[in-house]
């Protein structure tokens, strides 16, 4: 027992090391206030093309407009739900149950086959910061790993498009992205960032998580007893959970830029810079990359 109770006490005075940061995605890493269309506008186009699929490869479907609007019915109402039971809606899902309404049986229809109809890509105006790209690059250059959480209702493989046509993939571990399609549950429900934490095999003192959403991000990464840093931003203030929780939720900083997060980690992890770089990355690019 002393000697659990003397490893304990050596966690709590010591700093302990970074090994793993996570990041929210939208207006986190990516910016949308560049996007001038509403998301009923963004969705039309694939709502279409799925349109399109089904009533030419699988049922004689023939009113587009009540495909639409069904689909947009179906995906308002599964968000209200959400955002009460913090259960993710899921755009396959969706999908199928629109064509199930217009009367496509269920039978003939596969959701991997919907979704890939969709065909979702970047979006016109949406672009990732600045410092963004910059940022990922220097700290997976120390070795650290990096994953992302997003309260998205499209899966991971639908995301990972943008995360692609970005070229954030070569710098975010595929596995450590999760979007709350393929857990079943939205931040700030504790077990989307257990299945993060589980795969990049790091314990919640050893973890940075930075999102946008005090309810969402903070909250929820807070709750799990990781550090939590609040990127403020033209969306910062908007309520995107409800408000349930009984005390003002305070970030462990605030930032204005990624580059911003060096000197807290300077503060917080003793020798974070020091870690030993990538062997894919020569001494010198890591110097000259070194803010």
């Amino acid at each position: 027992y002393l000697g659990i109770l003397s490893q304990l006490v050596s966690s709590y005075l010591t700093k302990p090391k970074l090994k793993a940061i996570l990041y929210d995605f939208d207006d986190t890493l990516i910016d949308w206030s560049g996007c001038t269309r509403n998301w009923r506008d963004i969705n039309q186009r694939h709502i279409s093309l799925v349109f399109d699929y089904v009533k030419s490869n699988v049922y004689p479907l023939a009113d587009r407009d009540r495909f639409s609007e069904t689909f947009h019915k179906l995906t308002f109402q599964a968000w209200t739900e959400a955002k009460q039971t913090l259960r993710t809606p899921h755009i396959g899902q969706l999908l199928m149950d629109t064509c199930a309404n217009l009367g496509v049986p269920r039978r003939v229809l596969k959701i991997n086959e919907l979704m890939d109809a969709y065909e979702w890509k970047t979006v016109e105006g949406v672009i990732p910061f600045p410092e963004t790209i910059d940022t990922l690059r220097y700290i997976d250059m120390l070795g650290i790993k990096q994953g992302m959480i997003t309260n998205a209702y499209a899966p991971m493989s639908m995301r990972w498009r943008e995360v692609e046509s970005y070229g954030l993939d070569q710098y975010l571990f595929r596995d450590g992205c999760i979007s709350a399609a393929d857990v079943g549950y939205l931040k700030p429900d504790p077990r989307i960032f257990e299945a993060a934490l589980e795969r990049l095999q790091v314990q919640p003192n050893e973890i940075v998580f930075i999102g946008d959403s005090r309810e969402a991000d903070l909250a929820g990464a807070q709750n799990f007893c990781m550090k939590a840093i609040l990127r403020v931003n033209v969306y910062t203030t908007r309520t995107d959970m409800p408000s349930v929780f009984p005390y003002k939720i305070v970030p462990n900083a605030e930032i204005t830029s990624l580059k911003d997060i060096y000197a807290y980690f300077d503060d917080w992890y003793d020798g974070w810079r020091a870690n030993t770089p990538k062997t894919s990355f020569p001494l010198q690019s890591l110097e000259e990359s070194r803010p």
